[in-house]
This record gives C-alpha cells, structure tokens and sequence, in this order.
C-alpha cells in the first residue's frame, strides 16, 4: 500500500476494500490516429455511490473527450487493465500495462502539483495503466498532438481553455508527457490517522486491516529521555462505522512529552506518520518554529550552557534573536568599528559583543560575552556608558506625549549556572547595575520565544530584563 502492480494487489485490494469503494469516475481524452485511439486520463474511485453514465464530453476532429461513471469501480478498473476503454460508441481495444505510479512525477509545474500534495489524501491507493502506442503509428501521434496542442491553447470552448481544464490530469499529461500516455488510478482509502488536542490518538480503516495494523510512537522532545511504545489495535475496542470500516481510539499519556511522530504501519509498511505537539508550545513565533525545524538535536540550550565554548556568543545572538529582540553583533572578530575610547586615540578597540532591543519594552541590553570569571568584565560598565550616552535624552514627542526613555541595561552572559556564581561577585555585579545573563536566564530567554506578546518576569521566563 498504497500502490497497485499487479493483479494480485488488485485482488487484495478488492478484498479488503471492496465494501468501501462504490463507484468510479473515468475521464480521459482520445486521440484517434489511423483508427486506433490513444487515451489519456483518470480514473477515481469514490467511496460514494453513482449512477451508470458514458457522456461524450467534447469531439472535434480527431480528439474525443470522454466521462464514465460505473458502480463497479474494480471490474472497470480490470477492464482497462485488459486494454478494453469504453467510450460513447462502445469499446476501443488498446495494448496497456499495470504499473506503479507516483504522483508527484507527473505534477512539478506549480499550479497543478497542488492537486496531488495538497489536496489529495496521503493515504491514498494509485496505479497508473501505461498505454502502448504502436510502433507503425508513433510518428503520425505525435505530429497530430502538435497540431491539436496548438489548436487546444487557442480554444476557448468547452474544455481546453486553461481555466476549466487544470483540474483534469489528462491535459497535464496530455501536454508534457505526450510519448507516454496512461489512465492514472486515484482512490481514497478511507483510512484515517491522527492525534488531537486532547492526545486522543484515532485510527479509522476498513475493518480487515486492523489484524495487520499498528501504531508506534516515537517521542521527539525532550530528546533521550523517553523511548518509543508500539500500539496494537484490541479488536474488542472497533467502534464499527459505515462501508465496511471501524474506527478505535486510544488516549494517549504523554505527560512530559513536548514533541512526537506516530507512524501507522500495515505488517511491515509505513502507511502514515503524524507529528504531535503537546505543553505550551504555540506557533505564533516564526522564528521559534525555524529555529525548531534546524536545531533537530536542541543543539542551542546546549550551547548556551556551555557545551561547546566557541560557539556560545553566535547561541546568545541567536536565542535573542529567536524570542524577538532586535540584535546587534559587534563580538565577531572580523567587524570592526571605530573606538569609542576619548582617553587614547586610536587605542584598540575594545567591542561590546552584543546589543539588543526588544520593540515591545524600552530596554536596551549592552552584552558582554565569556566563558571567563565574570568579575573580569567590570569594565562593561564604561562601554555601556560611552554608548548610552547618545540616548539618555531619547524623548519623541507624539499627539498622546512622549513615548518611555530607552532604558540601557548593561550585561554580562556566561553560560555558568547561578549555582557556579560566585556570591561577592554576584552581589558586587548588582549593586553596580549590571545584569547577570547565566544559563538559565539565557534559555528562560529562548523558552519566552513561544510567545513574545507578554513580558515575564525576570526570575522567571521574561522578555525584559529586569
């Protein structure tokens, strides 16, 4: 599953299936060369029921369009496979092949790729009857097909202006994959698998499966600390449903558990795989949900307690950065800008390796970086002044008065937990002023990330500093 090969799978699916699907839509395009007609189309077995119909759609020359509708979705389905089409006039006998068939190399034009990724289920069974063209008239096909492509593109009336024919496959086909035409078989499966809010898990599926059918689940976050459980399907616990399918639930204990994927398998095949939240994530930071799908193994928070010492200051620009803040990086080695000492001309410059606003409160951070005693970094204090001091009369007027002063706050950000702090330096660094940003403030930063719209209080998860 979900794809037909051979005959043998038809059978399996006839048996598994066959109470599910009650009818089938074919819809292909003819092209008549020498008496022999070439078809290109679907066919989509629905698990609605229909009436018995064979219109002919359009004809002009030597392109017929044709729509059948059959409440016997497999024996028409078999009948293609036998090469046997039926059309308005009766049967046209061609040579075909039962094959495997993806979608997705039939649709990478934009517009139309949509049909199949986005829009069709993704448990969804597909075949594709490959249509042989005789080697006698190869040539004359082809040459018909450039004229009845040229005259298609200029026609407004009834089916090929390109407004009302995109949903058809046959004219994607028909278009680019002229040297290979084919009937494609598209078939919901009636299958089911998802995870909601409440970590309910539900697996619907015709009722036959469930013998064959498992669920593992596999925990994502936070990484090692949970191994995967697999779940069999209690007969005892179906819920029966309409058309042959059951449906059972489970609810899940996922306490503790941020992040999962659940795969559902059938014997040894994946047939689906949903991803599952859970806690107080919310997807309303873009940056936060990025930063998630790159950092895979939460390599971040590792780096902002210290894991790896050169990559600690580029971590602190990036956890701020993520949770909202406007940063400037002035650490990095190879950009320079003038000195801000009066003292000594031309002395080496001397950087602040981070400064970063928060559009949502009137702090700025003056960041000093290390992997050092942090009491080395008094000197963190002189920079902040030199630079504040541009700002310290940052008044605008408005109609409704004056917005906040920027407030500057000088830091120092060291991956040490507060525990590893020394408690003279601690209170030395307080009374003058300068904040202390150690791990875990700095991953209560990135953790704020989640949602930048309240400010937190600063022992805590926070968006302002202090």
């Amino acid at each position: 599953m979900p794809y037909i090969e051979d005959l043998d799978d038809l059978q399996w699916y006839r048996e598994h299936f066959g109470d599910i699907w009650q009818s089938a839509t074919l819809t292909f395009s003819s092209v008549e060369v020498d008496g022999v007609e070439i078809p290109n189309g679907e066919l989509e077995f629905s698990r609605e029921p229909g009436e018995e119909s064979t219109e002919v759609l359009y004809r002009e020359g030597a392109l017929s369009i044709y729509k059948v509708n059959s409440n016997s979705p497999f024996d028409l389905l078999e009948q293609i496979i036998n090469g046997e089409i039926p059309t308005g006039e009766g049967t046209a006998e061609i040579e075909s092949e039962l094959r495997r068939h993806n979608p997705s190399n039939y649709f990478q034009d934009g517009v139309r790729e949509g049909r199949v990724r986005e829009t069709r289920p993704r448990m969804e069974v597909n075949a594709a009857v490959s249509i042989d063209i005789p080697e006698d008239i190869e040539d004359e096909y082809s040459e018909v097909i450039d004229v009845l492509d040229d005259q298609l593109m200029r026609t407004e009336e009834p089916y090929y202006d390109l407004g009302r024919c995109e949903g058809y496959y046959f004219d994607y086909i028909f278009r680019s994959d002229r040297e290979s035409p084919a009937l494609l078989l598209f078939a919901d499966s009636g299958m089911e698998f998802s995870i909601d809010d409440s970590d309910t898990l539900e697996v619907v599926s015709p009722t036959s499966l469930f013998e064959d059918l498992f669920a593992s689940v596999l925990p994502q976050k936070p990484y090692d600390e949970h191994k995967g459980w697999q779940i069999e399907f209690d007969e005892e616990q179906l819920e029966s449903m309409e058309n042959g399918r059951s449906r059972y639930t489970e609810e899940l204990d996922l306490e503790d558990i941020d992040e999962l994927y659940a795969v559902l398998y059938l014997e040894d095949e994946m047939v689906n795989m949903v991803e599952h939240n859970t806690g107080d994530r919310v997807p309303e930071n873009p940056r936060y949900e990025i930063m998630q799908a790159f950092d895979q193994d939460n390599n971040l928070e590792g780096y902002l307690e210290g894991h790896n010492a050169d990559y600690f200051e580029v971590a602190v620009v990036n956890a701020l950065s993520t949770a909202g803040w406007l940063v400037q990086w002035y650490g990095d080695d190879s950009f320079v800008i003038p000195s801000f000492s009066e003292d000594v001309p031309r002395a080496q410059y001397k950087e602040i390796d981070v400064i970063a606003y928060h559009p949502e409160n009137t702090q700025i951070l003056f960041i000093e970086c290390t992997n050092q005693d942090i009491s080395e970094k008094e000197q963190i204090l002189d920079r902040t002044e030199a630079i504040s001091s541009v700002i310290d009369d940052y008044h605008i007027p408005t109609d409704i008065g004056l917005i906040q002063p920027l407030q500057t706050v000088p830091c120092v950000a060291t991956p040490q937990k507060p525990e590893e702090l020394n408690d003279d330096v601690v209170s030395e660094f307080e009374e003058k002023g300068i904040e202390i940003l150690h791990s875990e403030r700095l991953r209560a930063i990135y953790a704020a990330s989640l949602d930048t719209s309240d400010t937190v209080d600063a022992d805590t998860q926070f968006i302002e500093v202090i």
